[in-house]
Formats: C-alpha cells, structure tokens, sequence
C-alpha cells in the first residue's frame, strides 16, 4: 500500500509543477493510469526480489525514479517532456530527502530511521505536496505580474535541463558514498538554484529572439501588401483616369450597331476592374497580408473564403500571426499538391469568441507517428512544429486548436474565447 501511495503522490506533485510552471497540458487518455499501474507492480516485484540483496537497492530506487518520469510524460503534452520530466522529478526526489531530513532532526531520529517510518513518510509527503503546490502558485503569480507569463521555459536549451539531471544523480551518488546528506543538500540547493536561473535566463532569450523574429517576418508580410496595395491604388488611378476615353470607344461601338464588339470590349473592362480588387478581404491588415503572400506563392490554389475577422481583438499580432501563418502555410502548400487544389477558410463570431476553421484538399494520407502528426516537408529537423506552435498559441489564449483529416480533407479547428472587443 506504501508504494502505491508514494507512486500517486510522486505523480500528481510532478503534475503540479510541469502544469503549473512549465504548461503542459494534461492528455486525456488511459495511458498514463495503465503505465502507472504497470511500474507500480515492476516496483513492488523488484523490492521484494532486492530485499535480501542490498547493493541492488539503490538500482531499485532508480527503476522507481525512472518509471515515474515515463508516466507523467506519457500524460502530458508537448515537447522534451521526457528530459523536463526528468529534472524536475529527480530535483524533487532531492527535495524530497530534504524534507525527510528535516523531519528526522524535529523528531530528533536518524534519516534512515524516518525513511523507514510510515507516519513521518507520509506527513512529509503530504507537506512537500503544499510546498511544491504553494511555490508553483508564487511563480506563476509573479510571471503574470511581470509580463513573463509568455516565456517557455520548454524552449530553453536542453543541455541545462540534462546538466540539472546529472547534478541531482551525482550529489545522490556521493551523498550515499559519503553517508552525510546535510553538507550535500545545501551545496545542491546552490546548484539547483543557479541552473534555474539559467534556464529562465536562456527560455527569456530564445522568447525574445522569437518574438524579434516574428515582428520581423510581420513588417516583410505588412510591407509587401502595402507595396501591392499602392500598386492597385495606381492602376485604380490609371482606370479612372481613361474611363471617359473607354465610354467614348464603347458609345462609338454601339452607335454602329457593333454589339459583339461592345460586348468583347466590356468583358475587357470588367477583367481589368477585376484584377483591381483585393485578392481577398480578411478584416484584419496582417491576415491580408499572409494570404496575399501565399496567394502570390501558390497561385494554382483556389481560396475560399468566408467571414470576416474583427479589426480589433485581443489576441496579439504575434499570436495572430503565429496561427494563420501556420495553419494557412500548411494548407496552401498541401492543396499544391493537387494540382487544382483549393483551400477554404471560414471564420465565424459567437459572442466574443471566434471560430477559425481552414479546409484544404490533400493528396497523399496524412502520416501520424505516437498520434502525432508527421510533417510532409523535405526538411523534418526544421519543420513539424507548426500544428504545436497553433495548439500552444491558441491554449494560451484561453481556447484550443484541434486537426481533423480524412483521405480527401484537412481540417484546423481554432477556437479563441473572449477575442472580440466589444
């Protein structure tokens, strides 16, 4: 009973602090209980056959720690939550022991002696789940104070979440070498403290350097369609300026009873009116400019498009723009593969949500891969993020994003509440 109790309070105080300080989501599926139950029962088997063999103890401790990090990434969402997983478990793990220490110095045992009690077990246990659910509280509180809410610490680079793993195994190393946890924890926590201030640092860098990079791409796509736009501004001018020449040619025509050629004429004007209007009107200058952009890059593909974006939202230009770039770049590139392929696009308001859903023609099955999508591009290493980027983006705006697809059709689904200002 000891060690089911101890897997389930490991897993939901790692559930706390990769929800709450890191973001993941939470799948909902089965996976995560039945490999919970699973490890539960390895655990128990291998302590039972160890007990007469101590040197392999602290082997079975490790398969404990390990079937753990294998959980909870089997229960979340997102990227290197196998490796984040991993330090954070072991830093608890550590934080744990520390806990522990404390406990045994206030009832005045050994630290083996309150490792081996029940009741000191399980008051420290419950006590750490309040410090880890109290200090995850504080750090979001203050990230959303400072502005820092948007800052992915999953983006900071994986090296110092793998050297955090191997701080945390080497000071468990010596600590059982040397028999003397005290001295060892306060040298860690120096450690673990310093790392974390790195990590932050580096996930902060990798945020702005982002940010610079899509503000960046957001004044190309603005300067493009504004270039065009004042180019049709002056064929406009160009048009208005000869229609009393036009009327006078069509006026000439008619008069002589040369209705076919009036005819031919006008369907002339009309083509020239036409190639004047906008590709498409959006509602919103930055989405405009996306799908000009693809338009002019894929103009084998036929857009359909419904319904119009609010001029004014809530959702950021940079959120903006990561969403219709993604979800459209996917489309567009999927549909030119068809040859006369088309991608339809409808956006709808309820309230102050909006509903953001993009069809596009596909020719070649959709590859999934541990029901992930697999991106089709040459370039995997440097591709296949974008349906992730779309996910994250609209969750941190309070809404979802989900993919549908069939053997004909891909489906984006975004739904953003509270976007419209009303």
């Amino acid at each position: 009973m000891r060690y089911i109790f101890s897997y389930a309070m490991d897993l939901i105080k790692l559930l706390v602090i990769e929800t709450g300080i890191f973001g993941y989501r939470p799948k909902k599926d089965l996976k995560a209980p039945a490999a919970a139950l699973v490890f539960t029962a390895i655990y128990i088997l291998a302590h039972d056959l160890t007990k007469s063999y101590p040197s392999y103890q602290a082997l079975t401790e490790f398969l404990y720690l390990i079937t753990n990090v294998i959980t909870v990434s089997l229960a979340l969402e997102g990227r290197k939550k196998l490796l984040i997983s991993a330090a954070s478990y072991f830093c608890m793990a550590l934080f744990d022991d520390m806990f522990l220490l404390g406990a045994a110095k206030i009832w005045g045992i050994s630290y083996q002696e309150a490792n081996t009690d029940l009741r000191i077990h399980y008051i420290t246990m419950f006590i750490s789940l309040l410090a880890y659910t109290l200090i995850t509280r504080i750090i979001m509180y203050f990230r959303k104070k400072t502005d820092d809410k948007y800052v992915d610490l999953k983006e900071s680079d994986s090296r110092y979440f793998l050297i955090l793993v191997a701080s945390v195994v080497s000071a468990y190393a010596i600590g059982m070498i040397q028999e003397n946890f005290s001295a060892l924890f306060s040298v860690w926590m120096i450690v673990a403290v310093l790392l974390a201030v790195i990590i932050y640092n580096n996930a902060s860098k990798k945020y702005y350097e982002n940010s610079s990079h899509v503000n960046e791409k957001i004044k190309e796509l603005q300067k493009a369609y504004y270039e065009e736009m004042l180019l049709r501004e002056n064929e406009t001018r160009k048009f208005r300026h000869d229609i009393k020449n036009h009327m006078l040619c069509l006026k000439t025509l008619l008069d002589e009873g040369d209705h076919e050629a009036a005819k031919e004429y006008l369907a002339n004007m009309e083509n020239r009116t036409e190639s004047l209007r906008p590709a498409v009107s959006t509602g919103n200058d930055l989405v405009n400019a996306i799908t000009s952009d693809l338009m002019s890059r894929y103009d084998s593909v036929k857009l359909n498009w419904e319904g119009h974006l609010p001029s004014q939202t809530n959702i950021s230009d940079m959120d903006i723009c990561v969403i219709f770039s993604n979800i459209l770049d996917n489309a567009f590139t999927a549909a030119s593969k068809c040859g006369a392929g088309s991608v339809g696009v409808r956006i709808a308001a309820a309230g102050t949500s909006i509903m953001i859903t993009v069809v596009n023609d596909i020719n070649e099955p959709v590859q999934l891969r541990a029901s992930k999508l697999v991106t089709s591009k040459p370039n995997k290493r440097n591709h296949g993020f974008g349906v992730m980027n779309v996910k994250e983006c609209a969750e941190r705006n309070g809404g979802k994003a989900e993919f549908i697809f069939d053997e004909k059709h891909f489906t984006a689904e975004v739904i953003l509440p509270n976007a419209i200002i009303l």
